[in-house]
């Protein structure tokens, strides 16, 4: 982002070029102008030919005229699939509210970037030739005598203060002066070093801004405070080695102006096999000296290398020295001291193998121990000496504060500050540290304040979602409280004998004294597998049922969650503890309870085996889960609140608030999920504390997938989804003074499209003789089809080995011109085979670009699978554009040791495109099942390729029929025409305008609709005596009809759509007229 006093200098010129840093190759990209918060410009990048870890610019089609009194921001859309990060790119420091912008809507940006984003943009250059070189002037006066031939110039001894530099280029027949630019100089010797660090936090309106002192000159340079707290050393197994260095730039030298570096120290816990010194100059080795004898060096002791040539520090350069060591497999002999860490300037290290080309030409990848969670700085100085009189140590004064601009604090003599603002918001501080006489550089920082929490976010209380009609339902209070203890649904989990349990969470009175006088209404519910019957209910301390409700087994499907509205709500006393429990019998080896992903708190996993009269920690009873916590929760109202929706009905399949569960064993919960599942210390997830001055809420904003639906007073929203798909809602409450809450939690209403079989292929209409519609028709086993099998019948089965449980994504890819034929057309259905059908989870997906970006996947329901072809409808057909390549597939999880796929018996007909497979579908991650593995067969993928359709329900696989056995019927507008079609074509005599469909029939059941034939030359509906026009003489002619005084074809009389011409539709042809 750039302000108009920083585009001064440049009104008038044009950008006509934006060039932004390659790291991933996603298909989308933009590049965009903003001015003054709204766009001016706005160009999709051919992303071919991309070459990672490299720049790419784009030349604006239309560039901008920079007028100087306009703030601007130069900004670059990614737009991704799920499966690709670092998409945008960052440099190593940051200039708060200047680089470092982000948003994810376009609309809202927040300066949060670690980093300013590589992003340039570039004034027009109409030059046609190439100067011979170059002069720069400094206020009119030339500076330099000889011609520069270069585009960069270092200027030394410049005059104190604010001067005007210019630069011109030489041509043969004549001079271009450039734009001038003020540059202000102050003497590196009227100069002190800032403050060593400068950085701040805040909580909610209220912020921390902490420093430390500046270097301040003396015979040693560090940052360490040389306490010795740990001590660390390379991992590899053969020849472990470590860089470890301390960084100065140009700043924090400023009090060591003309001196040397004589020798480097450093603290060294135990023996090592050798050392290398080493100084970097602005981040290149400049100097390095191999240690002759690392004999005596170790056993918790500083050793001093001394350099053979001191080395001198030029003012103006960033430094860091430090030591290479090597040492033997299992050491640990750097030090790391028990200070404050100054990071990446005091505890940077790096594991790089020297260049083999002499370790000068090392480029070191450098991490920090902070990265890795080690406190402190690295146990390193330097013996410094000043070349001539050493200037005296000088003390800072005191420091200025200052907040946007704003000067907030004078002659501070600490090292931290106490700030509050009024409003949330990105603000940017800037630090000066005084000295008696002289000047020391700013430093800045931004920091982001939040919302006081007292301005909370709605709590859903209820949400229904109708799957026949469409009708979603929601309901939310800014009163409400939510009582859990349990974070997001993760493992389910049983025991290996069958066991009456009442298991749940237990909330104190402590806990719960705040919402003395609220209600209980609604408990939140889910089961890991099908039980026969279970209760939900509310025990006291005392072992007291307030609640009890019998839910049937038959009525709730495992692993979907639901909220159920009690029969009489339960008072919250504040003076006795409650536990939300189940009570059920658990079937030995069945993994019906549901625990998130721990930690365990208290009260999150209490087990009875009394029926609630006593009570155990789950970990009591089962070790292996000790660190969990189990999944209930309930919402609480004040006593004079209702929910104003229906809750979600027993029976009602909906994922809600994010919930994904995955089946494992015990045994998983130890390996193979990276979680180990021993007792682990945590700060108990405490039901939120009720705000007695918590602001009132003025309205609500609903959103869906990001976007606003709905601004409104009202605490209920009531929508019908006309779409397939997963949507996500959530509630915010906008406050009197402008302010809008986090969000409520998300409710997603999964509305898949019916898994109807293969629609009939290529749908066609032609206007015969008579007004005759004439249509034809492929059978759905004609349909054109992607795939890379081999015709045979030989199938080859495969599976991922390794413990736990194991992820794949099987894919085929088609290049861009292989897909010329089906450019605008659709992706409607993925097949592919399965050899077994013990999944834990399943998706199809579809991918797209030269980085294989997933912009599509659905979920599959596991139980609807079967051994052999799957056929698996898209909830939104997928376009084929033409203009990228285009893969699909799916993606399945399964225990080791099952062999869920499917392959031809080979050979693979496109190595690297008919077998592809990754286990995470990340940028890089995908092979070739020949090329990497050896196995020479094709995924038995196949896509469907047809016109879109829309009908709406179930996400379940699809029935697959034999060919040959199908009959058709045909719709208008979705009503039906004619039934039981033997052939592949239809006339409809007198053909009236409308969208004609058809659908196949087979064994039964119905296939979707085909693509349309869109019909616009016949009658019109209610055009009884064919003059174009529908008015009174039409109502003549359908009388007539009616009475039998005249025949007239039934198509164009039944006005209604009810299928029976009589005087009803004289009615709405009348109201068709009135309507006009």
């Amino acid at each position: 982002k750039f302000l108009p006093s920083e585009l001064a200098a440049v009104a008038g010129e044009k950008i006509d070029a934006i060039a932004y840093f390659q790291y991933r190759n996603v298909t989308n990209v933009r590049v965009m102008i903003y001015e003054n918060g709204k766009v001016v410009r706005d160009q999709p990048v051919d992303v071919s030919g991309f070459s990672k870890n490299s720049w790419k610019k784009v030349t604006l089609n239309d560039p901008y005229t920079i007028t100087g009194n306009a703030e601007l921001m130069f900004v670059v859309r990614f737009e991704h699939g799920y499966n690709m990060n670092f998409v945008a790119n960052t440099s190593r420091y940051t200039h708060p509210g200047k680089g470092n912008w982000v948003s994810y809507d376009g609309k809202n940006f927040t300066a949060t970037g670690n980093g300013d984003f590589l992003i340039t943009a570039f004034i027009k250059n109409s030059a046609t030739a190439e100067p011979t070189g170059y002069n720069v002037f400094r206020n009119a006066e030339q500076v330099n005598t000889d011609l520069i031939t270069t585009t960069s110039s270092v200027l030394e001894g410049e005059p104190e203060g604010t001067n005007s530099y210019r630069v011109d280029a030489v041509y043969a027949d004549g001079v271009k002066q450039s734009y001038a630019v003020k540059a202000t100089v102050v003497k590196a010797s009227n100069m002190l070093a800032p403050a060593a660090t400068f950085a701040g936090t805040a909580t909610e309106l209220n912020g921390e801004l902490v420093w430390q002192a500046p270097l301040k000159g003396g015979n040693e340079l560090t940052w360490s405070n040389k306490n010795f707290a740990t001590r660390i050393g390379g991992t590899s197994s053969s020849a472990p080695k470590v860089w470890v260095k301390q960084e100065f730039d140009a700043s924090d030298l400023l009090s060591f102006q003309h001196y040397k570096i004589n020798a480097i120290n450093a603290f060294v816990a135990e023996a090592i096999t050798g050392a290398t010194v080493f100084v970097l100059k602005d981040g290149v080795i400049d100097y390095s000296e191999v240690v002759e004898s690392v004999e005596g060096v170790g056993g918790n002791k500083w050793s001093k290398f001394t350099l053979s040539t001191p080395y001198e520090l030029a003012t103006g350069h960033e430094y860091a020295f430090g030591v290479y060591f090597t040492h033997a497999s299992g050491g640990h002999p750097i030090g790391v001291d028990n200070s404050e860490a100054v990071d990446v300037k005091g505890n940077s290290f790096s594991v790089t193998s020297p260049s083999s080309k002499g370790f000068n030409q090392s480029k070191p990848t450098w991490k920090t121990l902070s990265s890795g969670k080690i406190a402190g700085n690295f146990m390193l100085t330097a013996d410094v000496e000043a070349i001539g009189e050493a200037a005296p140590v000088v003390e800072p004064k005191g420091y200025d504060l200052y907040r946007d601009g704003e000067k907030v604090a004078s002659d501070l003599t600490t090292t931290s500050f106490s700030d509050a603002v009024q409003q949330p918001g990105t603000y940017n501080y800037t630090l000066v540290t005084k000295y008696e006489g002289k000047q020391s550089p700013a430093l800045t920082t931004s920091v982001k304040y939040t919302m006081p929490a007292i301005y909370s976010a709605p709590v859903i209380t209820d949400n229904s979602f109708n799957k026949e009609t469409g009708e979603f339902n929601l309901a939310w209070s800014p009163e409400a409280a939510e009582l859990k203890h349990y974070d997001t649904p993760t493992y389910t989990a049983g025991f290996n004998e069958e066991m009456a349990l009442v298991y749940g969470a237990k909330f104190t009175k402590e806990e719960l004294a705040d919402y003395k006088g609220y209600e209980i209404k609604s408990i939140k519910f889910g089961i890991g597998a099908a039980l026969e019957s279970f209760k939900i209910e509310i025990i006291n301390g005392k072992g007291e049922r307030l609640a009890s409700e019998e839910i049937s087994g038959s009525d709730v499907q495992p692993v979907t969650f639901y909220s159920l509205t009690l029969s009489n709500p339960v008072a919250i006393t504040g003076e006795e503890d409650l536990y939300l429990a189940y009570n059920a019998t658990l079937p030995a080896k069945v993994s019906a309870m549901i625990l998130d992903k721990g930690p365990a708190v208290d009260g999150g996993a209490m087990v009875s085996l009394s029926n609630g009269a006593n009570w155990l920690k789950l970990g009591t009873i089962a070790t292996d889960y000790a660190a969990y916590n189990i999944v209930i929760g309930a919402t609480a109202l004040p006593k004079n609140e209702t929910a104003n929706a229906k809750s979600i009905n027993i029976g009602t399949s909906i994922n809600m608030n994010d919930a994904e569960v995955i089946t494992i064993d015990a045994n998983d919960l130890k390996v193979g999920f990276g979680v180990e599942a021993t007792a682990q210390t945590a700060t108990a997830k405490k039901v939120a504390k009720k705000e007695s001055t918590r602001p009132k809420a003025v309205g609500y904003k609903v959103y869906c997938n990001g976007e606003v639906k709905a601004q409104q007073s009202e605490r209920t929203y009531k929508e019908v989804l006309k779409t397939n798909g997963e949507f996500d809602y959530f509630v915010t409450s906008v406050f009197e003074n402008g302010w809008e809450s986090p969000a409520s939690k998300v409710v997603v209403v999964d509305n898949p499209i019916v898994q109807a079989s293969p629609a009939p292929y290529s749908l066609k209409g032609n206007l015969g003789d008579n007004g005759t519609l004439k249509l034809s028709w492929k059978a759905s086993n004609e349909a054109s089809v992607l795939t890379y099998m081999n015709a045979t019948d030989a199938d080859m089965a495969l599976g991922l080995t390794g413990s736990g449980t194991r992820e794949a994504y099987a894919a085929v890819r088609f290049p861009l011109d292989s897909l010329t034929a089906y450019a605008g057309k659709k992706i409607t259905y993925i097949s592919f085979k399965l050899a077994s059908v013990d999944l834990k989870t399943a998706n199809v997906f579809v991918m797209i670009g030269e980085g294989q970006d997933i912009v599509f996947e659905q979920p599959v329901d596991v139980a609807s699978l079967k051994i052999g072809w799957n056929v698996i409808r898209l909830n939104k057909p997928f376009e084929i554009t033409g203009d990228t390549p285009v893969g699909f597939g799916y993606h399945v999880t399964y225990a080791n040791g099952v062999k869920p796929h499917i392959l031809d018996a080979g050979p693979a007909t496109a190595p690297g495109l008919s077998d592809q497979i990754s286990s995470s579908a990340s940028d890089g991650s995908w092979q070739s099942l020949k090329n990497k593995f050896k196995q020479d067969y094709n995924w038995r993928i196949t896509a469907t390729i047809a016109d879109a359709d829309t009908v709406i329900a179930s996400k379940k696989a699809a029935r697959v029929k034999d060919a040959g056995e199908e009959a058709y019927n045909v719709y208008r507008d979705d009503k039906l025409i004619a039934s039981n079609v033997s052939t592949t074509n239809f006339d409809v005599e007198n053909a009236i305008n409308g969208t004609y469909t058809v659908t196949a029939v087979a064994g039964g059941e119905e296939s979707a609709k085909s693509n349309a034939v869109v019909f616009e030359a016949g009658l019109k509906l209610g055009d009884l005596n064919a003059d174009g026009n529908i008015d009174a003489s039409d109502v003549t002619a359908l009388i007539n009809k009616v009475l039998g005084v005249t025949e007239i074809a039934d198509d164009i009389c039944d006005i209604n759509g009810d299928g029976v011409v009589n005087v009803s539709d004289v009615t709405a042809l009348i109201n068709i007229i009135l309507a006009k």
